[in-house]
């Protein structure tokens, strides 16, 4: 009976978002060569959605940073978004109700399987770098057992590697969708990220493993100051780690529909880097659910403007440019392996 807070949690966080798989499945690819924008890459589904990438431009991720959160802050506080506002809040309010529970729970099931109580991890790279004369540090840690390796799912270093394994496929290869999720991920960790320490700095909500009262003190608009000095007594609420796993998986999913294990293999992992927060008292359960949306809703945005998606009808379902297209072919003539033709290409214009 003890362990049934916890399974009910886990099962919550690992499979919330699994009923959304996709039926996708990818029928063709092609380029287009667009007089304006150059090279264009677009994918064709069974669906009969078309997705349209452009290479994107360099330090994208950042420029769109202001558009982003504009985009957000547009679409987010409206009323068709009170259902939204209501699961969040609702889920946050039962899981705060158990959370100590939820949270005992856990360190029982970690300490059945011998699973340590700690983040414990090693740096292999500790030094400075040279930036503009000025020495950064810059440190690199390794996990060093099981418990601590589903906590490294959340860290930074994690989805910074795979947005570079992205970014550099897609040189390799050319590929647009590969470098379009790079920085759509890059994006996205960074809108998620920068939300969610806001929002730890004006609740200042106690870690449990500091805490010393049930649920934790919450100290809204604490002094900055005393937060830097004491960082674990005001940065529970909410999650970055899942917020911005949360990110991570959106992106990635939304941009390989065709790829069905992504959504079920992403929120399992999610599921155990949540596990491993709760055991290392470094969250609460009931600071998950706001991360999470947060996540979700900053990883749409950016792909959202990282690509264009045309639907069976030739209409744009792209929330930054609804229009309705179509695509037009350009003949030329061919001349390939000694045989003559004509070749083609297709651009996407304005009907």
């Amino acid at each position: 009976m003890k362990f049934i807070p916890f399974i009910l949690f886990f099962v919550f966080i690992t499979f919330s978002f699994s009923a959304f798989s996709s039926d996708e499945v990818l029928i063709g690819k092609s380029t287009v060569i667009d007089p304006n924008k150059g090279r264009e890459m677009t994918y064709a589904f069974s669906t009969g959605k078309i997705f349209i990438y452009s290479r994107p431009h360099p330090f994208h991720f950042v420029s769109a940073l202001p558009n982003d959160y504009a985009t957000y802050s547009k679409k987010t506080f409206r009323k068709s978004q009170l259902l939204n506002f209501g699961m969040i809040a609702g889920g946050t309010l039962i899981l705060y109700a158990f959370d100590d529970q939820i949270l005992q729970a856990a360190k029982n099931v970690g300490s059945t399987f011998n699973l340590a109580g700690t983040s414990n991890q090693t740096a292999i790279i500790d030094g400075k770098i040279i930036i503009a004369k000025q020495k950064i540090p810059i440190q690199f840690n390794v996990p060093t057992d099981i418990n601590s390796a589903m906590y490294f799912l959340g860290d930074g270093w994690t989805h910074t590697t795979i947005a570079l394994s992205f970014w550099a496929a897609g040189l390799i290869s050319k590929d647009n969708r590969e470098l379009q999720t790079a920085s759509q991920l890059g994006e996205a960790i960074l809108t998620t990220g920068i939300a969610t320490q806001l929002i730890k700095h004006l609740s200042g909500r106690e870690s449990p493993y500091t805490t010393t009262v049930p649920r934790g003190v919450w100290r809204f608009f604490p002094n900055q100051k005393v937060y830097a000095a004491h960082v674990p007594n005001h940065d529970a609420f909410p999650t970055g780690h899942l917020a911005t796993a949360m990110a991570t998986v959106t992106v990635i999913a939304e941009n390989y529909p065709e790829k069905k294990f992504i959504r079920p293999l992403g929120y399992s992992l999610m599921g155990l880097l949540g596990f491993a927060m709760l055991n290392n008292g470094v969250h609460w359960a009931s600071d998950y659910p706001l991360g999470i949306a947060i996540g979700y809703s900053f990883a749409k945005i950016a792909v959202n403007r990282g690509r264009v998606v045309v639907d069976s009808k030739n209409e744009i379902q792209h929330s930054m440019n609804e229009q309705k297209f179509k695509f037009k072919p350009t003949f030329f003539p061919s001349y390939q392996s000694g045989i003559p033709g004509v070749g083609v290409n297709w651009l996407l214009v304005k009907k």
